[in-house]
């Protein structure tokens, strides 16, 4: 009978947990590239519109809303592929990439804000929220929510007040103004106030002020009062010659 080497039998030993761990590894990593090439073909999908499920998909999220809801926005492009609305007074954002919804707090250091109104701005870019600090209505807070990179931003703080252009804050006197797209206008230029006139002296007679004298030439002499001048005397006419 042949003997085995026990050395052998050793590396044997050792060689057959690292094989199986290698191919199951090998096996996880074709599991992770086949998921992510189906990922990446969805979000090609979405993206050229290419697949037809994508608006069937948000008609059916659409149908299962409340009516009360307030829809801001779809889209279907690579780096939004959402769906906004308000519900409320919360602001919630359906992915069209994982299908689930989330909400999306506004909120800062000073707590969370309701929303009063929300509107998606002219270049499709951001959603600008008009806020009520929680528990105090008598205090609004101006956000933007930017659709590219889903960042939160607080604008401004006071009282707001919608206009057709875009909103006015006013704070401890100070007023800004904003556009639609929640971007911060210039201050207009602010002329003084005229002083009004004390009451006696509207009472007296404004007078016109005087005017610019302009060179005009000297009037003629004027001719001395008396007797009329009469014409001088006519010479008297010569008497013709006798004649030869």
């Amino acid at each position: 009978m042949k003997k085995i080497d026990p050395k052998k039998l050793n590396k044997s030993a050792l060689f057959m947990p690292l094989a199986i761990v290698a191919l199951a590894e090998l096996v996880i990593i074709l599991a992770l590239l086949v998921k992510l090439q189906v990922v990446n073909n969805e979000r090609f999908a979405y993206a050229y519109g290419t697949d037809k499920s994508t608006a069937e998909l948000l008609d059916s999220v659409t149908a299962s809303l409340p009516k009360q809801v307030n829809i801001l926005a779809k889209f279907t492009d690579k780096e939004r592929h959402a769906m906004y609305y308000v519900q409320e007074s919360l602001l919630y954002k359906f992915d069209l990439f994982t299908r689930e919804t989330s909400q999306i707090e506004i909120k800062d250091r000073d707590g969370r804000w309701e929303i009063y109104t929300a509107d998606l701005s002219p270049n499709d870019s951001a959603i600008v929220v008009n806020t009520l600090f929680s528990g105090d209505t008598s205090k609004g807070g101006l956000f933007r929510y930017n659709l590219y990179s889903s960042n939160l931003r607080k604008l401004a703080e006071g009282r707001i007040t919608e206009t057709d252009d875009g909103y006015e804050v006013e704070n401890r006197g100070r007023r800004r103004i904003y556009d639609k797209r929640g971007e911060l206008l210039p201050e207009p230029e602010r002329r003084p106030a005229p002083v009004a006139a004390p009451a006696d002296s509207m009472a007296e007679e404004q007078l016109p002020p005087p005017a610019e004298y302009e060179d005009v030439p000297p009037p003629p002499p004027a001719e001395p009062q008396g007797q009329p001048q009469l014409p001088p005397p006519a010479e008297p006419e010569s008497a013709p010659e006798p004649a030869n």
